[in-house]
């Protein structure tokens, strides 16, 4: 048997003897070695048992999950659109991983629909699975980098700086968009040029924009998994933990209709075939959400008078909402951007009117839009009484002009046109629903103006919609009266819009 400096001397020859035990620490060290290059050409090949024995994942993939695994392994573009919750971000995360870890050396580009989302989400979960794997790189994670040498790195970059994308050209770079329906062209365009693995994930949000359209493309491995194709809602249990319910699934089913634009995208992982008619559309919906998180650092434009609607508190439930909507600048656009400053859990005056005393004291609003047709009307005339510029709206009040049934929806069809012309509005899911509910309804219907019938604009009825709903459309309303300018074409109809303050 050879003894340990003959060993040490044919791992290293020429070199000085160095004692037995360290020489059996180098025969140990070169076993490992080898034994790590067997196992990363064994996981490189095979990413699902990558995912398992490195990671740890092997209770969490289903078969979903598994077909996005492979699709990055055996194609060079991936495109997945998905229902909510279903584990799509944690994939992505083990796909990162895999690749920096299996292919060396290797480059991985991130991005997500926000650098909060880049820093939280996606690399979050990074964060966690390196972490509590053991740091195998020998470093730690930084908030979205893992530095092995300049030649070998990952690496989450902002999605308001596509040039960053460029210079990455490498035998082995994979492009990771997550929440990819919210980003832009261009980015698209510069991994193109220097992936050579690209996956594309994320909620199907909008009918355009590239998700959208490669969503058709050949180039690219189609993978859609639905709620229901999650275990929790295959079995009727809690198999992974934070993924979505049997109950929750059913309940946006009967809440919203199978044929809803919601339920197709939120649920279904479909994107959304909508009517023309539609008065919000999901997509324009979700362009104003996208739109807001591009601007929302900016400062607001003070020359330029903000506008404040309120939606008070009835009983039950009902929270009183309040609505800014102010003007920023980006280039050489003015973006009207809508942002919820206030939302208060009941109905008593008093805190109320002490909120908006502080919000106008910093913002002087130009006007505040109170909805008066209920228990908002005694709040106005404090308000009014404090000698703040109020306008009292009551929803079913002859409107200014004479296109539309009444005030309500002269104000909606005025909060379509801004949110068409490029509005910015701060994502709210609940607010979603609220506007999708009541763009839904809208029909014509006849009135007689001025001793004629004629067809007008019409919304359904605000009782409807709390029904399908389950709840009032505090936050829409909110956010239609802050955008709501009357504009008389005649005279005010029997004092039920009563306009003060200005």
């Amino acid at each position: 048997m050879a003894s340990p400096q003959t060993i040490q001397q044919l791992l290293n020859p020429g070199a000085q003897l160095i004692g037995p035990a360290l020489a059996v620490e180098a025969l140990r060290r070169s076993r490992e070695k080898s034994g790590e290059s067997y196992r990363l050409k064994k996981w490189r090949l095979d990413p699902v048992l990558y995912c398992r024995e490195r990671l740890g994942l092997d209770l969490t993939l289903f078969d979903k999950q598994v077909q996005i695994v492979e699709s990055v392994r055996d194609n060079r573009k991936t495109h997945v659109r998905s229902g909510h919750k279903v584990g799509k971000t944690v994939v992505a995360a083990g796909l990162a991983l895999w690749f920096l870890d299996c292919f060396r050396p290797s480059r991985v580009i991130t991005t997500s629909a926000t650098w909060l989302d880049v820093q939280a989400k996606l690399w979050g979960a990074i964060r966690q699975l390196y972490r509590s794997n053991g740091r195998w790189f020998g470093m730690d994670a930084n908030v979205t980098s893992i530095k092995i040498s300049d030649e070998h790195y990952m690496l989450g970059l902002s999605p308001n700086e596509v040039e960053s994308f460029q210079g990455h050209n490498a035998e082995y770079v994979l492009v990771i968009f997550d929440e990819a329906s919210s980003l832009e062209q261009q980015f698209f365009d510069a991994a193109d040029a220097q992936a050579t693995r690209m996956l594309a994930i994320g909620n199907p949000l909008l009918t355009m924009g590239p998700f959208y359209k490669y969503a058709k493309d050949s180039e690219w491995h189609h993978i859609q998994i639905s709620c229901w194709d999650h275990p929790n809602v295959k079995e009727d249990r809690i198999v992974i933990p934070g993924g979505p319910t049997r109950e929750w699934v059913e309940g946006r089913k009967a809440k919203w209709g199978e044929h809803s634009p919601l339920y197709l995208t939120r649920v279904l992982g479909e994107f959304p075939e909508e009517a023309e008619d539609t008065l919000f559309p999901l997509s324009m919906i979700r362009q104003c959400f996208d739109r807001y998180r591009k601007v929302e650092e900016l400062f607001r434009d003070r020359e330029r008078p903000a506008r404040f609607g309120l939606d008070v508190a009835r009983a039950g439930g009902d929270h009183t909402i309040g609505y800014q909507k102010e003007t920023v600048q980006s280039e050489t656009l003015l973006i009207p951007r809508f942002r919820k400053v206030m939302d208060l859990a009941f109905t008593e005056h008093h805190g109320s009117r002490m909120k908006v005393a502080n919000l106008h004291q910093h913002e002087r609003f130009e006007a505040l839009m109170v909805d008066s047709s209920g228990e908002g009307s005694g709040l106005a005339d404090e308000l009014f009484a404090m000698g703040f510029p109020v306008t009292r709206v009551h929803f079913g009040a002859t409107p200014g002009e004479s296109d539309y049934f009444d005030c309500r929806a002269e104000m909606y069809w005025q909060l379509a046109k801004v949110m068409r012309e490029g509005a910015a509005i701060e994502p709210d899911d609940e607010l979603e629903e609220e506007l999708s509910a009541t763009g839904s309804a809208r029909s014509l219907k006849e009135k007689s103006v001025d001793g004629t019938r004629r067809a007008v604009y019409w919304l359904m009825p605000k009782a409807d919609i709390k029904d399908k709903l389950g709840r009032s459309p505090d936050k829409a309303d909110g956010l239609a009266l802050a955008n709501y300018v009357y504009r008389p074409g005649g005279q005010l109809s029997g004092g039920l819009m009563k306009v003060v303050g200005f």
